[in-house]
């Protein structure tokens, strides 16, 4: 009787302790994604102010900063004005969770699409 119970008590103890584990990994990559997202937003937004102030209008889609370069006067090394973003097949730049930007060509606003973060 006594056994069982030791039993019983050491499977309920893993149980948690790994539902424990399993919560912790979710939480944690859940808030990475949320910084990654933050800061490629910010990263995303000067981009589209910096293609606009040197092209004079702003851009069609996010894909074209990832095509389009620019150099400043007297430096001959081009940039892009973004870098390193995640494209889906059909050319869209996703954000850390895997969901494509909503981009506004009449305001020049960039935002996510995934569920509970499209008002950043």
């Amino acid at each position: 009787m006594k056994r069982n119970f030791e039993r019983i008590a050491l499977v309920v103890v893993a149980v948690l302790t790994l539902g424990i584990m399993v919560a912790s990994i979710h939480f944690e990559r859940t808030l990475s994604n949320q910084k990654a997202l933050f800061y490629q937003l910010q990263a995303i937004r000067m981009a589209i102010s910096l293609y606009n102030v040197i092209n004079e209008r702003l851009p069609e889609n996010l894909y074209v900063l990832l095509e389009s370069e620019y150099s400043f006067p007297g430096d001959d090394i081009p940039r892009r004005f973004l870098q390193g973003a995640m494209v889906d097949g059909q050319r869209r730049v996703l954000d850390p969770f895997g969901n494509p930007y909503n981009y506004s060509v009449d305001t020049g606003w960039a935002r996510s699409s995934s569920p509970g973060y499209e008002y950043w």
